[in-house]
């Protein structure tokens, strides 16, 4: 049975949308190093390069995501999708503990695992908006006009990332840019 069903499988490839995800992930460091006597707080708050609105931070994921399409127009004289490819991109910036007391080496590694499970939770908004892009284009109904299509794709994919970006702003929100998940130092 399993063989008569593989070339019925391919034989409807051609029919239907190809997709295709990619990802790149990237981390990237910032160095820290603190001298005696000075909080690990400290040493992050004179070494992060992560500002923004006169506030700092210790980490920080950004994604980026692009897609192309192809389409095509029937015989039937009607505009589908054909391939759809989703790229997507995310830059996270961590610090990088090169010099210190073995008591703020030891506050540093926990801090830097929760930290970095809150980056990761960045990065997963991002994964979402990727798959998600590409799975509502691949999905689109044929339509009567090309230049509409490919408008409604475009826009599908802007509102998509949209809502990651809003994602994101409500996680932060949510664990106070991850001070509930431990990520956070007090002075």
């Amino acid at each position: 049975m399993r063989r008569q069903l593989l070339p019925l499988l391919f034989a409807m490839l051609p029919g239907m949308a190809q997709a295709a995800v990619s990802e790149e992930h990237q981390v990237r460091h910032y160095d820290v190093r603190q001298t005696p006597g000075q909080s690990l707080f400290d040493a992050l708050e004179r070494s992060t390069p992560l500002r923004e609105n006169g506030r700092s931070f210790h980490g920080y994921t950004r994604w980026e995501i692009v897609w192309n399409f192809t389409f095509n127009k029937g015989a039937d004289g009607l505009c589908g999708i054909d391939s759809v490819q989703v790229k997507l991109l995310t830059i996270t910036t961590l610090p990088r503990l090169l010099a210190a007391e073995n008591k703020v080496r030891a506050e540093f590694n926990p801090f830097l695992a929760a930290l970095t499970r809150h980056e990761n939770g960045h990065k997963q908004h991002g994964q979402l908006a990727a798959y998600q892009i590409e799975r509502e284009i691949k999905s689109m109904p044929r339509m009567s006009n090309c230049q509409e299509l490919k408008q409604n794709a475009n826009l599908r994919g802007t509102l998509l990332i949209e809502k990651g970006q809003q994602a994101d702003r409500d996680y932060d929100a949510k664990t106070r840019h991850g001070c509930t998940q431990g990520a956070c130092l007090t002075d």
